[in-house]
């Protein structure tokens, strides 16, 4: 007789295996969830009220900031690191003012004539 996983022939049928199978199987759509949910409460906090916030650039910034999220979990200065990436959310991930093609919140903030608007188009 071998040993144990040479007589199950495969690792993912030994007993000791299968509560991490079960883990990795769950785990992974619970983590991205997770993420999806911290992401977006983050982008609401930070961006959601101003109309000239883009939503895209905020949520690149989280993807660059999440490195130090996960620092902060550990060292347990979360509070502090949330705070400062919410500032830079705020001050940052500016929608540019176009001219030319302007945007629909700036069109809606600026005002829009609809009655010419509409004769135009």
């Amino acid at each position: 007789m071998g040993s144990g996983f040479s007589r199950h022939r495969s690792v993912k049928f030994h007993p000791s295996v299968k509560i991490s199978t079960l883990q990795c199987k769950i785990g992974q759509p619970f983590g991205e969830f997770t993420t999806m949910i911290i992401q977006q409460s983050l982008i609401q906090e930070g961006c959601w009220l101003d109309p000239l916030r883009s939503i895209v650039k905020a949520a690149a910034s989280l993807r660059r900031e999440c490195n130090r999220i996960m620092v902060a979990f550990y060292e347990g200065n979360l509070e502090e690191t949330l705070q400062s990436i919410l500032r830079t959310l705020r001050s940052g991930c500016r929608i540019e003012r176009r001219s030319e093609f302007p945007s629909t919140a700036q069109l809606l903030l600026d005002g829009l004539d609809w009655q010419v608007e509409l004769l135009i188009t």
